[in-house]
Order: C-alpha cells, then sequence, then structure tokens
C-alpha cells in the first residue's frame, strides 16, 4: 500500500464534551394550542379532576381536555352557573373528588352532576391563586390577594386566619404573601420578607430562622418528600435555596451554574414536587429543569430551535403533575406543553441535540459499535465517533482544500472489524481508519478495491472475512491470505451476481445473504458450495416483493426477513415458503429498511411512515410516529445496528433513533373509561348526574337515534386508544374503532346493556369491561301490555265468532238434518207410492195371465200361481226395509222374471251376469221390479223384436239396461218413477245413480252401497 494513502487527520477532528448535553433531556412534547381548541393561549392554571380530565385556566375561561378533545366552560349571562367573568389562578381537585377553582373574584367549586359552578360564600370579591389541603382536618388553605384563608369543607364555612386580631402576619402593607405549602401537618407561608409555618389546630405562627435565607423578596415555595424546604426569590435572580428539614441549616443549588446569571428577566417562576419526589422547577429564561434528590443531579427541559416536538419558545407560568405522571405547562401565549419525563422510548442523535454534528448532516446513513463500546456513525455529511468512556464526540469531515479526511463526506457503509479497525465505504470510495493512531486508510485499484466505488454495505462474516457491497459489484477480503478479491473471479458467486449489493447478511448457519441492487436476493452457503437466487419477475410473483433489498435480517425462528422498496417480506428456508407483507397485510409504508429482531422474537422495520414492530405472531404490526418521539417518520434506506446493551440504532433522515426495545410492552394499566357525553337526536342529553357516573339511561319510545362519546384518557399517545363496544340486544358483535363517537338509530324499545372496554392493542381485549343500563321506551301500540290486551280482545272475538259459528253450525246441521229427513221421508213416500202403484198393476196383469193358463194349462198355472205368491210375499217382507243384499234382489227377481216370461214368452229376454263378490253389497228393495217394469211399460214387446234386458255389475254399479223400441203412447205414466229413486239414492249414498239413453239403448246405474 502506498505511504501516500496513509495520512494524520488530528487537525480537522473537533471534539465537544457530552457533560453539558447529558444535562439536557429529551422528552416528546405535545402542545395544546387554540389550534387544537384552545379557547386562548395564555395559561393562568392547570389542575385534574376526579375522572382524570384535565382542566386548563386561561384568560378568557376554562377548558377540560380528554387527551383528544376540548370542550369549553366560559362565562356566559343567559347561563346560571356558568363560570364567572374572570380569569382562573389555580385548579386543585380535592381528596374527596371535589373541583375548586380559583378566580380573581373568588372560590368556586364545580358541580360535576350539574356542570355548573358554585362559588364559595365569603370568597366573593377576593383573587384566590393557590389553593393546599389539609386532608387530616379536611381544610382547604387558601392564598389569595387578601391574606391567607380557610375553607372548611365538613362546616361549609369560609374564613380568614388573618383577620381575627391573632395571627396578623402582614406586619405592614409592604409585607405580601408570595405562596403557600403544606406538609406533615404544617402549612407553610412565604411572603416577600420571610418564611412562617402554622401547625394544625394551632394559631401560633413561628417564623424560620432569618438567617437560613439570606436572600430577599421570596417568591415561591415547595417542601419535597424527605421535608427539605425549597425557595426561589424574585427580582432578575437566578438562585434556589434549600432549608435542610432540620430548619438549621440550607444552602443555595447548582441551578445557578446551569443559568446564565447576566441573562435578563432570568428567575424562577416556579417550584413543584412530582410524586417520585423529583423538584421542579420554572426558569424564566432557560426552560424547566427537575432536581433528583437520591442523584444530585439537575435534569433539563428546554426549547430547541427547529426541533420536532420541543418545549415551546416561551417562559411557562404554571407547571402541574397529572396522575399519570405527565408534566403540564402552562405558557404565556402559546397554550400548554405537556410530556411524560419517564417514558421517552427514543434518543435522537442528530444535530438538534449536539452541536458537533452539522445541520446539513441530520441524514444518518449507518452506525457500528466496536470492540471498545464505542459508536461509529455515518451521514450524508461525514463521519461521527461517541466515546463511551470519555463522552466526546468526534467529528470528521471534508473542508475545502486540497487534503481530504475521506473518500467523500457522504458515508454509507461501516464496519467495526475483529482487529479494531474502522470500515469507512463512502460515494466515491472505501477507507480504513485505525482507531489506535486515528489514522486513515485510502484503499485504491492496489488493493482490489474500485477508487471511485459507491458502497453500500459492509460485513465482516464469521470466518473473518470481510465482504464490501459497492454500486456495481460485490468485492471481500479473503482472511487466509489477507487480499481483496471481487466476485467476478468466485467460481460461484460470478454465476449470481450481476449487479451492485445494497445489503449483506451471515445468518445462524454461516449462510451469507446478498440483497441486490435491482435484481433480487443471493444466497450462498460455504459449507454446501451453494448458491441460490431469488427475482421477482412477472412469472415469479410469489417470493419477492421488490428485487431491491436494502435490509436483510434473521429471527429467533430461523426466518430470513426482507425489506425493499416495494414491501416487506420474511422468507422461511426449511419450508421453502415466502410471506409477503404489504399495506393489506398493515404495514405502514412499502418502503421499507433497518430491521432487527428483539429478545421477544419481535421484529423491527424502519418505513417512510414511521418504525413498525411485528409481533410474534407476525399477525399485527404497531406504528411509531413523530406522536411517540420519533425525529421524523421517513427512515433511511439503511440496515440498523445493534447494541451491546441491547439498545437498537435506526438510522432516520433526521438523526439517529436509539432505544431499547424491551421498554416497549404490550402489557399496560387500564386506561379510565368514561362516556363523557350523551347525545339524543343530536342533542345533548342531561340527566340527574354527570354523564360519567350515570348508571342507567332511560329514554322514551321517540328517543331511540342517540350517540355516545367514549373518551380514554391517554395523554401518552392518544391515536394508539382503540375502542370496542356492543349494544347487547342490538349488536350482534362487539365493534372495534378508533373512533369514540357511537351512533345508535332506529333502536327498537326494550332493555339494552352497551358495553364498551378500551385498549392500546387492537388484538388483544381481554381487558376490563364497563356497561351502561339503556332502556328505551316502547310506544303505547308496542308495550307488551297492548300487546296483551289486543290479544285477549282478539282472541275473545274470536271465541264469540266462534260460538256464535258454533251455534250457527248447529242451526245449519239441524236444518240439514230435518231437509235431509224430510228429503228422505219424501223419497220413501214416494218409494212407497211406487211400490203401492206397483202392486195394483202387477196383481191385475198377473191375475189375467193367471186366467188365461188356468184355461189352457193348469200345471203351469199352478207353478205360476207359486211364483206370483212369492213375489208378493218379498214386496210385503221388505217394504219396512230401506236396503236389502243384492243378493235377495237378484232371488225375488228370478221369480218375478219367471213370471214375466210366462207373460211374455219369446217377447222378453232377461239376461242377469252378477258377479259372486257383488252379492254382498246392498240395494233398495224392489229395484230390480221397477226398472223392468218401467222397461216394459215404455217398449214395445212382440215375439219378433223381443225386449232385450241385460242386468249386470261394473265398477261398484248393478247396471240395467234395456234396448230401446219406445212405445208411441205410454199409458198410466206419471214420469216420476226414476226421478224418484234418484232423490232416494242421493240420500243414501255420495256415488250418483245415473241414467243414460242412447239411440239404442236406455241404461240405468244403480250404486251399490
Amino acid at each position: 500500500m502506498s505511504q501516500f494513502s496513509r495520512f494524520p487527520v488530528i487537525f480537522i477532528v473537533f471534539l465537544i464534551s457530552l457533560n453539558a448535553m447529558g444535562q439536557s433531556h429529551m422528552v416528546n412534547v405535545r402542545h395544546i394550542t387554540t389550534r387544537e381548541g384552545l379557547a386562548d393561549g395564555v395559561v393562568r392554571a392547570i389542575g385534574q379532576d376526579r375522572f382524570g380530565y384535565i382542566w386548563i385556566g386561561t384568560v378568557s375561561g376554562l377548558n377540560r381536555f380528554d387527551g383528544t378533545n376540548l370542550v369549553r366552560y366560559q362565562s356566559d349571562p343567559r347561563q346560571p352557573g356558568s363560570p364567572p367573568p374572570s380569569v382562573p389562578r389555580n385548579i386543585y381537585s380535592d381528596s374527596k373528588g371535589n373541583l375548586w377553582i380559583g378566580f380573581n373574584n373568588g372560590l368556586y367549586r364545580f358541580e360535576h352532576e350539574t356542570d355548573k359552578f358554585i362559588l364559595v360564600n365569603g370568597s366573593e370579591s377576593y383573587s384566590i391563586t393557590k389553593i393546599v389541603e389539609d386532608t387530616a382536618a379536611a381544610v382547604l388553605h387558601l392564598l389569595s390577594d387578601n391574606g391567607i384563608a380557610q375553607y372548611h369543607m365538613n362546616q361549609k364555612e369560609f374564613m380568614w386566619i388573618d383577620k381575627n386580631g391573632d395571627l396578623d402576619l402582614r406586619e405592614g402593607v409592604e409585607n405580601k404573601y408570595m405562596d403557600i405549602a403544606f406538609k406533615n401537618s404544617r402549612l407553610y407561608i412565604a411572603t416577600n420578607k420571610n418564611l412562617r409555618q402554622l401547625a394544625r389546630g394551632s394559631k401560633d405562627i413561628h417564623r424560620l430562622d432569618t438567617a437560613l435565607i439570606p436572600e430577599k423578596d421570596l417568591q415561591h415555595l415547595a417542601v419535597d418528600h424527605e421535608g427539605n424546604i425549597w425557595l426561589s426569590f424574585g427580582g432578575n435572580s437566578h438562585l434556589v435555596r434549600k432549608i435542610h428539614p432540620s430548619l438549621k441549616s440550607s444552602e443555595l443549588m447548582p441551578l445557578l451554574d446551569e443559568v446564565d446569571a447576566r441573562s435578563h428577566n432570568n428567575f424562577v417562576r416556579n417550584i413543584s414536587v412530582d410524586k417520585k419526589g423529583k423538584i421542579w422547577f420554572l426558569n424564566s429564561n432557560r426552560g424547566v429543569a427537575n432536581y433528583n434528590n437520591q442523584t444530585k443531579a439537575f435534569t433539563w427541559y428546554k426549547y430547541q430551535e427547529v426541533k420536532p416536538n420541543t418545549l415551546s419558545p416561551t417562559h411557562a407560568y404554571d407547571l402541574f403533575e397529572s396522575r399519570e405522571g405527565t408534566i403540564w405547562l402552562g405558557t404565556e401565549g402559546y397554550g400548554v406543553d405537556y410530556f411524560d419525563p419517564d417514558k421517552s422510548m427514543f434518543k435522537v442523535i442528530s444535530s438538534y441535540e449536539d452541536p458537533v454534528v452539522p445541520r446539513n448532516a441530520t441524514w444518518a446513513r449507518a452506525a457500528v459499535e466496536d470492540i471498545g463500546g464505542d459508536i461509529w456513525m455515518s451521514w450524508v455529511g461525514g463521519l461521527t465517533r461517541l466515546d463511551i468512556k470519555q463522552k466526546k464526540y468526534t467529528h470528521w469531515e471534508n473542508f475545502y482544500s486540497d487534503q481530504m479526511v475521506l473518500y467523500s463526506m457522504s458515508v454509507r457503509a461501516l464496519l467495526a472489524d475483529s482487529k479494531g479497525f474502522i470500515w469507512i465505504g463512502t460515494a466515491k470510495g472505501l477507507n480504513r481508519l485505525e482507531k489506535a493512531t486515528g489514522k486513515i486508510e485510502f484503499l485504491t485499484i492496489r488493493d482490489s478495491m474500485p477508487e471511485s466505488g459507491f458502497y453500500w454495505s459492509l460485513v465482516e462474516d464469521s470466518q473473518k472475512n470481510i465482504w464490501a457491497g459497492t454500486g456495481e459489484n460485490l468485492f471481500y477480503k479473503n482472511a487466509q491470505d489477507g487480499k481483496h478479491y471481487s466476485s467476478a473471479s468466485h467460481p460461484l458467486l460470478a454465476t449470481v451476481i450481476d449487479t451492485g449489493v445494497r445489503a449483506i447478511y451471515e445468518d445462524n448457519r454461516k449462510r451469507l445473504w446478498f440483497g441486490l441492487n435491482g435484481t433480487g436476493l443471493v444466497m450462498y452457503d460455504p459449507a454446501k458450495n451453494l448458491v441460490k437466487k431469488w427475482s421477482r419477475t412477472q412469472q415469479n410473483d410469489s417470493t419477492l416483493l421488490g428485487n431491491t433489498i436494502t435490509a436483510i435480517h434473521q429471527d429467533k425462528s430461523g426466518v430470513i426477513w426482507l425489506s425493499s422498496f416495494n414491501g416487506l417480506v420474511g422468507y422461511d428456508v426449511e419450508e421453502d415458503v415466502f410471506h409477503q407483507y404489504t399495506h393489506a397485510q398493515q404495514l405502514p409504508s412499502l418502503k421499507c429498511s433497518g430491521l432487527m429482531v428483539d429478545s421477544l422474537n419481535r421484529l423491527w422495520v424502519g418505513t417512510t411512515s414511521g418504525l413498525a414492530m411485528l409481533d410474534p405472531a407476525r399477525k399485527h404490526f404497531t406504528t411509531f410516529t413523530v406522536e411517540d418521539g420519533l425525529p421524523t417518520l421517513e427512515f433511511s434506506d439503511m440496515p440498523a445496528t445493534k447494541l451491546r446493551n441491547g439498545d437498537f440504532l435506526f438510522p432516520t433522515m433526521l438523526g439517529y433513533v436509539q432505544f431499547n426495545p424491551l421498554n416497549h410492552s404490550s402489557r399496560y394499566n387500564p386506561l379510565p373509561l368514561y362516556i363523557s357525553s350523551i347525545r339524543v337526536f343530536d342533542k345533548v342529553y342531561k340527566g340527574n348526574t354527570n354523564t360519567e357516573s350515570i348508571p342507567k339511561l332511560d329514554l322514551g319510545h321517540n328517543q331511540n337515534f342517540f350517540s355516545f362519546q367514549l373518551v380514554a384518557i391517554n395523554y401518552t399517545n392518544p391515536v394508539r386508544t382503540w375502542y370496542a363496544y356492543m349494544l347487547e340486544g342490538f349488536d350482534k358483535d362487539w365493534i372495534i374503532s378508533k373512533n369514540g363517537l357511537v351512533n345508535y338509530t332506529n333502536v327498537p324499545g326494550g332493555k339494552y346493556k352497551f358495553r364498551y372496554k378500551t385498549s392500546l392493542d387492537p388484538e388483544q381485549w381481554n381487558v376490563p369491561e364497563k356497561h351502561l343500563e339503556v332502556f328505551i321506551g316502547t310506544v303505547f301500540y308496542k308495550t307488551w301490555w297492548f300487546i296483551l290486551l289486543i290479544a285477549v280482545a282478539v282472541i275473545s272475538l274470536m271465541y264469540m265468532w266462534y260460538l256464535a259459528r258454533i251455534n250457527q253450525q248447529k242451526k245449519i246441521y239441524s236444518l240439514q238434518s230435518k231437509a235431509q229427513l224430510l228429503e228422505k221421508e219424501k223419497a220413501l213416500v214416494k218409494f212407497e207410492g211406487l211400490k203401492q202403484q206397483l202392486n195394483p198393476h202387477f196383481l191385475f196383469n198377473s191375475l189375467s195371465s193367471l186366467g188365461s193358463l188356468i184355461r189352457m194349462n193348469q200345471a203351469l198355472a199352478i207353478s205360476f200361481l207359486e211364483k206370483l205368491s212369492k213375489t208378493y210375499r218379498y214386496i210385503l217382507q221388505s217394504r219396512d226395509l230401506d236396503l236389502i243384499s243384492l243378493e235377495e234382489e237378484i232371488r225375488f227377481a228370478a221369480s218375478y222374471f219367471s213370471l214375466l216370461e210366462t207373460r211374455f214368452n219369446e217377447g222378453l229376454q232377461i239376461n242377469i251376469d252378477i258377479s259372486q263378490e257383488a252379492m254382498k253389497y246392498k240395494v233398495v228393495p224392489v229395484i230390480l221390479q221397477n226398472m223392468i217394469d218401467n222397461a216394459i211399460k215404455h217398449n214395445i214387446i212382440a215375439g219378433d223384436t223381443p225386449l232385450t234386458l241385460d242386468v249386470f255389475t261394473d265398477d261398484g254399479y248393478l247396471v240395467v239396461r234395456n234396448n230401446l223400441q219406445l212405445k208411441k203412447l205410454v199409458e198410466t205414466s206419471n214420469k216420476q218413477g226414476l226421478n224418484n229413486l234418484l232423490s232416494l239414492y242421493r240420500y243414501l249414498t255420495e256415488k250418483p245413480m245415473t241414467i243414460e239413453r242412447t239411440s239404442q239403448h236406455f241404461t240405468v246405474k244403480i250404486p251399490l252401497i
């Protein structure tokens, strides 16, 4: 290597001590101004009520803040109970939850149940500037412009303790009351000339030894947890004095070393003690400081120009600590600043914090920790070393001269190797710094390294080989021979490295992964002598999301994670499966880089929309933004670094973000959750108590359009708050939303339970739950009693109708029965008449035939007479029967047919064909005789043209059919014989009796019963 490539650079290195810097503490400051809805920016008092709301008193009124929304309370002459037209000077919530406000014209109590401000009698016309409480005695001690007063809360009595003649503390008009504090059963009173104390229940005022306080013009007073009394002074004094608990000695505190005594208008405006025992000071010139009694150290919080989330550029007037440990500062014209001094997860290293880093160098690139524990950070404008032991920064940068410190001010990659060298990859070449001597080498083409190369990445693997990724190729230094080589000379890598290498990573199996600058991903396994490459193409979209890989890291499950300009990918090597993460999987930005995995196997990703954390289940991202203390949303497209103490160091466009990932826990204390307001048809609902305490909501039937405003008291970062709610009986499932406004429309009348809860994690809802009973009235025609009444009425009417119907039916059945009986009787009468009508004719004809036979053939006459007697015997026996079996009717018909054949000889032919099965059915008695006689009556009977009668059964009918040869004139026919039979059979059966007449035949079908 040429000797000209190595030279000392001590003369261009700048050093700065961290001692002063270490005293300035970075916090994430939030602001409440008129832009957020504050009545005005001049803040005079801050307090917190029993629900956790922050009350802010400005010169034009009061403001209630829930972390997201502001509600104003301002004087309104038309509204009884509104605040007085006066400036609030102090806000205090007592041990019983009462909220007290000291105005310029009296002491007021805010009545939560009615939203009204109630004046304390006797305090009117006096300015109440401070309120402290003696909890055991239930007494409020009040500092006013007229002296010291007390308010006895149990007796509701206001009294002056300096007006009764025994406790005259004023000692002339020049002695003014400045401040009060209550501690250990004593009221401490600071006047502008001395300090006094009053014991509980005593009237004896004890003045402290003036030798303890050589300074004049006392202004502010506080008593810490150890009993130390802290005092500040007026004028242009920046002094702070601490009186020890023994009240025998005091000392000036080193706050004066931190404040320039020559500054104009420089004094301590307020002293306060927080719950952890730290003493807070408001300085009119520099900012805010706290003092830790244990560490004996001051910590400053100050305004920093340009830096986001810093204190306002004006002095604070009031300081208040809320129950959550948040510090609230009321400013003169800029509203309210508030921050949590113990929950600042992120530390930012940038030119805003560190004057050694030039303002044009805020773009952070890469960082490493060397073997000695020093941290090296590269920027767009140089290189910085943080000496941890000496607490000093050292910075290297090129100036306008012929001699350069580095190849380029734009440093892209850093490596602290195992031999103590710092490798510096710049936009124009590779430098190597020897930490022991501070000398820098310029590696050249003689070292097989390009002099004008753009260096993206530098890594030393487990075999002590050093890999360098440039804009065009991959180079490596072989640990065995100490020589540099290009990947073009490597037998395997030459086949897959076709462009520049942005990221290099060695996994736990000693495989090397190379993220290429536009052509994909390469894996090199030296043990197996294997290479593999993946690229995203139109045909292959299931592996990578993009071909420009910005960072590579392996998690505890062995998954290789890849960041790119197009999203995040996890590659399960064992399963050979790629898992892709984009906006659809809640990744906040597609462009991402800076991958780190913590001991809980959570993946941390730098994006252009903040810092994202992917949970171990790989299902949910948590995103951190400027609201969480980040200096910017945009992270650099470079890898992140893990320090030996467990901290992560991520580069951003505005410096480095340093944090311990284990300081973020998914477990958290439940947030106070309330329903802050209820609206019905968009009008504020006023109940018998304040909305936060209402146990049950009763609404009328015409009030079924309503809304709830849910509020979770989260001052740390309200944008992380999630709400889950369900109106049980109306909603089918929980509704999860970031919006605390809940609307319900057209809810039916009934009883419901509104259930609600809050969480900081939308995937975690195993949290406490609250509920509100909701009753909505039902319009009278939908009420149960009205529906029951209507039901009873309807049932009664139906029953009455049923009874009437039954009665009517009975009448109808009775009439039908009577009609049927009458019809039957009529048919029977007619039939009987028919039978009676039959008898004389038949008897006359039979006797005539018998007389002729006696003359001609006596033996035949005797047989004819026997058959005639059988016929009449059957007629007489069946006359009282409605039905008779077909078998008997056929037997009778056979005798009757014999008589007719004797009478008409060959002129009458009768054919009977009845199945044995049909014999069991029944017919009307003598029906066949009537059918045959009817045929004989209407037709011609002659030997040459005989009358043929067929009697047979067919499909449940007895059929009687004769050929048709009608007489021209029929004597003694009334045309009613067959009609009477039809009427009779309609009564006897549903099957109809039918009569059919054709040109050839006359047929009668008689139903078999």
